[in-house]
This record gives structure tokens, C-alpha cells and sequence, in this order.
């Protein structure tokens, strides 16, 4: 890479300057004493004599690195604070002949490569929301931004001391900045860049660079929205599938009644176990159990159902309650149901009984009262399906709920000021 390089004595103490962007650039520090001289002026008059120690920085004045494909050169470094002086920020000047200035910040660890737009985003600089390119940028920051150390050469005056309102908008890893000063309103918009690509494009030791502290405003989640997307699409395709797949099956094998039974139970029957007559299952599947207790009024019934195959004495059990309530206030009201279903999943070919055990409340007044039960074969397993959909749903919904988590630190981490 090269450009315009001068090179000339300072004004103030003597020592070598070293103009990397000259043509450009109307001021510079002096890396030796921190005396800034305007290199606009032929005479390189001398602006300011020295009023800070020059500021020691992580990458160099005149340090090259490749950011996005293109070599850049550090030019100038300002370190910023907010109003307060509670938070501290780097930005460094880059500069190439045939690219121009970029600007890399960090923060807390966090870097970001910006360059200054010559579009205004719709919206105002005191919106609470900006966009630009069809992107909705979302106001996180706002505040003052002070200058605290200058050193190198810019292609605008600064000095230490020197403020501006700031206003930051994100839509990660993107950030729109606002720099608001009496004499003009400037936008930029930044990309956030992995600490590690910042070591690596300026030869850093990752141990030195500095720590990354929380979430950064602009830092992307570990997933992006859309990859969440595609999670949820992929899932959402297997659960269409899934379904489909059990609506087929439920089409191929409709529902067949295996035993349609009636029987009256009286209270003097507590201790009497029903067993039904054997009945046939002519395929493996889902089995749907219902019992049916018609004169069922303002109580309770309870059926403690057990399916045993009689070829091989394995039990099934289901407990079917029912319990129906009626009355009048302010109209005639329900609740409850006569009927009761339960079903039984994976029931394999055979024949069947039936063992029922009743209980009751004191509805039936000691008098008998006629139950119903029923088994239905090539019954639709909800519960069975609704256990594959969540499991289908699990890993978006983690994600989810881990993007949900990042934000809210993330708005932790950046309360607007």
C-alpha cells in the first residue's frame, strides 16, 4: 500500500513527523512532545503547544492491517469518555490512498470497523429508531461523547476536551452512530469485528488485547436470526411431515370398535371387578378405552380400566373419571363431562379382556346405574404426537430462549444514557 507520505520537524520540539494521509489530513500530533501542528497551512504553524502526555495504544501510529480485504494504515488515535467519565472507548483512524478513512473502535473489548455515510437514514437524528437500506436500526445509546487523548494526524480538528452528543442505533451487527455538534450532524454506520480478526490483521498477541466485558451494543448473538430462522423452518417442516405422516396412517387404518359393552353398577358392587368378554385387536397400534356413565348428574364416577392380553398376561392400565355438574345461575351451566377417554399407545395384536373397577359418589342413591365401555382400535394418539412435536420444537425454543436471554444482557450491558 501506498500513498502520500511527507515528512517534516515539529514546530515545537524538534522531532520527526511523519504525514501518512498528506493531502488529506489538515492536523497532526506529534508523537513526541503531543504538540498539534496545522499541516493544512504551508507553514505548518504550530496549533497548540503540548497539553497531554502522548497516550500509549495497542496498535502503533503507522501500523498496517488487513480488515475486510483491504490493507489499512493507523493513522490517528482518539480515546473518548462518556459525560460521566465512567466508560471508556478507543477509535482509531485508518487510511487507505484508495479507500479512504475508516474508523475501528473498541470497547470493553468489543471492536467495530465503521466508515462515515453520505446518506442521511430516514428517520432524524433524534428518532427513536432509524433506517436505512430497508434496515430498522433501534436506538440503544445516547449521551455525550468526550475527548480525553488525540495523537497522529485527522483530516478534521480535534482537541482534547472537545464534545459531541452521541446517539447509537443498532440492528447487530450493525451500528448506526449519530455525532451531533453545533456545527453538524454526522451518521456512520459500523460493523461489529471477532476480537480475534482484529489480533490477527495487526499481528496482536490475543493475550494482550484487551478483555471482552459483557455483551457488546451491536455484538451478535452466538446464533444469528437467521440461522434461528432455519432451525425453526427445518422444524416446522418436520413437524408438517410428522402430522401428515400420522393423518395417512390414522386414513389407512380408520378407528374400528374392538368391544362395545353396557352394564349396570350398583354401590353394593364396589368390591366387584367387570371383566369383559375377550375381544381381538387385529393390528398393533393405539387403543382408545371410553367409558360412558349417561345418568351421571352433579357427581362424580371413577373407572380404574386394565387391558390384559390373554395370550401373555400383559396389563395395561388407565384411570377414567368422570364428573358432570349442572344448576341454574343467571341461566342454566354445565361443567364436566359424562364420558371419559383414555388411551393406550403401542398395544400390540391379540385377544383382550377387560377387568373394570367402579367407583362412585352418592348419586346413585344405593340405586344401580348403567355404564358403557368401549375399545376402539387405530385411535389417534395425541399424546404420542404432541411428545414428537415438542420434541421437534426443542432445540428452536432453546435457541429462543438463549436469544431472548442475550438481548436482555445485552440491554443491561448498554442502558441508554
Amino acid at each position: 500500500m501506498s500513498g502520500s507520505v511527507r515528512l517534516f520537524d515539529c514546530p515545537s520540539c524538534g522531532g520527526t513527523i511523519t504525514l501518512r494521509a498528506a493531502g488529506h489530513s489538515i492536523e497532526a500530533i506529534c508523537l513526541h512532545c503531543g504538540a498539534t501542528v496545522d499541516v493544512a497551512n504551508p507553514s505548518l504553524k504550530l496549533i497548540r503547544e503540548a497539553t497531554q502526555a502522548v497516550p500509549e495504544t495497542l496498535i502503533d501510529i503507522g501500523a498496517r492491517g488487513t480488515l475486510e480485504g483491504i490493507p489499512w494504515e493507523v493513522i490517528g488515535y482518539v480515546l473518548k469518555s462518556d459525560g460521566p467519565g465512567v466508560y471508556f472507548w478507543e477509535e482509531y483512524l485508518l487510511f487507505n490512498p484508495w479507500h479512504g478513512f475508516r474508523f475501528l473502535s473498541q470497547s470493553a473489548g468489543h471492536w467495530s470497523l465503521a466508515r462515515l455515510l453520505k446518506v442521511e437514514p430516514e428517520g432524524g437524528a433524534g428518532a427513536s429508531v432509524l433506517t436505512l437500506d430497508g434496515t430498522v436500526f433501534q436506538r440503544i445509546l445516547s449521551g455525550r461523547a468526550i475527548v480525553q487523548a488525540v495523537k497522529g494526524e485527522f483530516y478534521w480538528r480535534t482537541s482534547v476536551g472537545e464534545s459531541v452528543d452521541v446517539r447509537d442505533y443498532i440492528a447487530p451487527p450493525r451500528m448506526l452512530s449519530v455525532e451531533i455538534s453545533a456545527a453538524e450532524i454526522s451518521y456512520s454506520l459500523g460493523t461489529y469485528v471477532p476480537r480475534e480478526v482484529v489480533a490477527v490483521a495487526f499481528s496482536i498477541p490475543i493475550d494482550v488485547m484487551p478483555p471482552v466485558k459483557g455483551v457488546g451494543a451491536h455484538q451478535p448473538p452466538p446464533f444469528v436470526t437467521r440461522q434461528l430462522q432455519d432451525v425453526v423452518r427445518i422444524a416446522m417442516i418436520a413437524g408438517a411431515g410428522a402430522l401428515a405422516i400420522c393423518l395417512v396412517q390414522w386414513g389407512m387404518f380408520p378407528e374400528t370398535r374392538a368391544l362395545g359393552q353396557a352394564f349396570d353398577w350398583a354401590p353394593s358392587q364396589r368390591e366387584h371387578t367387570y371383566v369383559s368378554p375377550p375381544f381381538e385387536i387385529a393390528r398393533r397400534g393405539a387403543v382408545a378405552i371410553t367409558t360412558e356413565a349417561p345418568a351421571l348428574a352433579n357427581d362424580w364416577v371413577e373407572a380404574s380400566v386394565s387391558l390384559t392380553n390373554e395370550a401373555t398376561d400383559e396389563t395395561s392400565s388407565v384411570i377414567l373419571g368422570m364428573e358432570f355438574y349442572s344448576g341454574y345461575d343467571d341461566g342454566y351451566w354445565t361443567e364436566g363431562s359424562r364420558q371419559a377417554t383414555g388411551v393406550i399407545s403401542a398395544v400390540p395384536p391379540g385377544t383382550y379382556t377387560l377387568a373394570i373397577d367402579v367407583d362412585a359418589g352418592a348419586f346413585t342413591r344405593g340405586q344401580s346405574i348403567p355404564l358403557g365401555i368401549a375399545v376402539d382400535t387405530g385411535a389417534m394418539s395425541v399424546g404420542s404426537l404432541v411428545l414428537a412435536l415438542g420434541l421437534i420444537m426443542a432445540w428452536p425454543m432453546i435457541l429462543l430462549i438463549l436469544r431472548i436471554h442475550f438481548e436482555h444482557r445485552r440491554q443491561a450491558d448498554n442502558a441508554d444514557g
